[in-house]
């Protein structure tokens, strides 16, 4: 090869004699490397064009014009010339499952920018400048834009569409459909957005996560924190025609607010997170002395905002909140609470069924619990067995400390070990376990975080820990999120929007019922783990389920048939060891969220029906790592959308067809338009920057 080389630049083998001869060394092979280059972008572009896009006519640009003016075209497309293209105006043999994608990525985006904080907590940092609005004119401008997009879909044609993009359709058409028929219910629940489980009072989440790097970072959070005394204004005039219209929420849904507001720390909130990382920014002392006035001297602006919130809570709201504890009470209230059911169910439910499922579940279980009773050899009820285990030291009286280290100890030594069992290898994330303090669940998750709730830690049982652990951590929520990073689910579904669930049906579902029945689910899936090793952990496990079914009655009863919130503790009170404080709080919870308790039962139930009907299909063919990862890896998705995928999985087998049990179709499958345009750019760009180095070369 070096002889090749020495007859054609013989020059360039030995060292050069002369500045002519280096200039043509280095040219020579750079207008080479052009001629390549310029090969590749061809084929690029004409590939691009052969599958389906189109050319700028010039045509339509008077309609694109229009169209750019309204925002509905692609601006990043029309700099390459196709207006056609960047305005959907291209012919209808054109690629549908790549349009189809990016009307995904489009309403991903759009749901970022009308929900800006929640976009900033999942890492979309798009829009760290501005704050969601709360005015009655985004609620009618949220449904017009929700209903575009679905006129976008139907114009799409499903036969164009590969079988994974035709279920994702379906799938995102019926989120986008809750939503608008949620809009008839926009000035209920939607109006009163602040209570003791959600808003301001619980502080904003906001401040935490803002990406702060750059100094136009630091400006946009600014940007930001100086919207924030308009917000809270526009939240309490949001409450006052709440309570014009008598839809608005019970006290003990904002009793606790006053008291949170009042201990609310706004400089630790919005100052401390931006001092810390404007320390660690490498900008001249000005620049930082700069921004650090400029936020320092909107604090007061927020504060003031947030006095005027308590004191509106206190002296207006308080004396406005409905009497009753149930929706029932309000204007069209059961048909209201009906929506909410639905919007967590994903089916229309009546409460009437959902209360006699709960009574049946509670009878059912309560039998296995009895079981577990007698084999201890303990005759009498529930309660009075709640009482003698009270006596047994090894159940009660432990520190904060001591049960920190027991939840870790059950993950690291119990559960993870175990997995492998029942769950195909999917690596395993880590998950921190995080203490906390508060009116609410014993348990919570997100992003990657166990929050343990050690409020009044002597009185918790130990025998309910590895329920709510299997619930939270794995295989529950944890393993959850941990799919919906392994696999290419749209975005839209893998960061559902959790949260706001006062505003309940007017609101994009999360698919509660699934990711809920999921979780509750897993705790079944203990027993196949071999983790309920003797009576008292089986009986936590049961007591545990019991309070799921128990909140089918209790939230139906309180929501449609007018049961006080004592006649809703004491009923829990019956089945639970829980302090009844927490019982209290639990109730509350249910009187604040109508509908949102009812889905864990509801959605274990179908799981479990599911299981049931693949197992009775499949017989010796049933693999119970096959039909979880098929559970787990379409990401969260309605119930009939998951039954669907479960049949369709149980068909394949049975037909030997590897098309369906294979990994989950990657919905991006094939080159986007859009990453064609992306190599393009990439080379042309290459492609100048050789051409000016030759002239440099050439010339100097």
């Amino acid at each position: 090869m070096s002889g090749q080389l020495a007859d054609v630049w013989p020059g360039c083998i030995q060292r050069p004699r002369s500045s002519r001869s280096v200039t043509l060394c280095l040219v020579l092979p750079l207008l080479a490397v052009q001629l390549v280059l310029l090969i590749s972008v061809h084929l690029d572009i004409a590939e691009a064009h052969k599958k389906g896009s189109c050319t700028n006519t010039h045509r339509d640009d008077a309609l694109c014009d229009r169209l750019a003016r309204q925002g509905q075209c692609d601006t990043k497309e029309w700099m390459l010339d196709n207006c056609e293209r960047s305005c959907e105006l291209c012919s209808r043999d054109k690629d549908d499952n790549a349009r189809f994608r990016r009307i995904l990525d489009e309403f991903y985006d759009y749901k970022s920018q009308e929900f800006p904080e929640y976009a900033t907590y999942v890492g979309k940092h798009d829009y760290d400048d501005v704050l969601e609005s709360f005015k009655m004119d985004a609620f009618d401008r949220r449904k017009n834009e929700t209903e575009r997009f679905l006129h976008r879909l139907k114009n799409l044609d499903p036969n164009k569409l590969s079988r994974i993009n035709k279920r994702e359709r379906r799938i995102v058409m019926s989120c986008l459909h809750a939503f608008v028929d949620g809009y008839k219910w926009r000035e209920y629940g939607a109006l009163n957005s602040i209570n003791f489980l959600e808003g301001l009072a619980n502080g904003p989440q906001w401040p935490i996560y803002s990406r702060l790097e750059s100094e136009k970072d630091f400006e946009r959070y600014l940007k930001r924190l100086a919207a924030v005394p308009d917000q809270i204004n526009d939240q309490i005039t949001l409450m006052k025609r709440a309570i014009k219209l008598k839809r608005s929420s019970h006290l003990v849904s904002v009793s606790r607010v006053p008291s949170m507001l009042k201990d609310l720390d706004v400089d630790m909130f919005f100052l401390v997170p931006f001092q810390h990382a404007l320390t660690r920014q490498g900008f001249s002392p000005h620049t930082k002395l700069q921004m650090w006035d400029k936020a320092r001297s909107l604090m007061p602006y927020v504060s003031q905002a947030l006095n005027r919130l308590k004191q509106f809570m206190d002296k207006d709201y308080f004396d406005a909140t409905r009497e009753q504890p149930g929706v029932h009470s309000l204007p069209q209230g059961k048909q209201y609470y009906e929506a909410c059911l639905k919007w967590y169910l994903g089916y229309d439910a009546k409460a009437e069924d959902v209360f006699s499922l709960g009574v049946s579940e509670v009878n059912r279980i309560e039998k296995l619990i009895k079981e577990v009773m007698m084999s201890v050899g303990f005759n009498g009820d529930l309660k009075t067995f709640f009482k003698h285990i009270e006596t047994i030291p090894k159940f009660y009286n432990h520190s904060k400390e001591q049960i920190l280290q027991n939840y870790r100890t059950m993950l690291d030594n119990q559960i993870i070990p175990k997995l492998a069992t029942l769950f195909y290898n999917v690596s395993i994330a880590p998950i921190t376990v995080i203490s906390v303090e508060r009116d609410g669940p014993w348990g919570s998750y997100g992003s990657g975080r166990f929050y343990v709730n050690l409020k009044e830690p002597e009185k918790r049982s130990t025998f309910t820990m590895m329920p709510l652990t299997l619930h939270e951590a794995y295989p529950g929520h944890h393993f959850q999120d941990l799919y919906s990073q392994h696999f290419d689910i749209p975005m839209y579904r893998a960061q559902p929007m959790n949260g706001r669930l006062y505003s309940v049906p007017f609101h994009f579902p999360v698919y509660s019922a699934y990711s809920e029945g999921w979780a509750l689910y897993s705790e079944y899936l203990g027993h196949e783990l071999g983790l309920y090793q003797d009576p008292y952990e089986l009986f936590g496990r049961y007591v545990s389920e019991i309070f799921r079914a128990c909140r089918l009655v209790v939230d139906t009863g309180i929501h449609a048939f007018g049961w006080s919130r004592e006649q809703a503790i004491d009923f829990l009170n019956g089945y639970s060891d829980f302090p009844l404080s927490q019982i209290a709080a639990e109730v509350d919870r249910y009187i604040t969220a109508p509908g949102q308790a009812c889905a864990y039962k509801v959605g274990e139930i179908k799981i479990k029906n599911m299981r049931q009907k693949a197992e009775k299909a499949l017989a010796s063919m049933f693999d119970v790592k096959e039909f979880h990862h098929q559970i787990l890896k379409i990401g969260y998705v309605p119930l009939d959308i998951l039954e669907e995928v479960i049949e369709e999985w149980v068909q394949s087998k049975l037909k030997n067809d590897p098309s369906v049990t294979a990994d989950y179709d990657d919905i991006t499958t094939g080159e986007s338009l859009a990453s064609k345009h992306v190599t393009s750019n990439s080379l042309l760009l290459l492609l100048c920057i050789t051409h000016w180095f030759v002239n440099y070369i050439t010339f100097r």
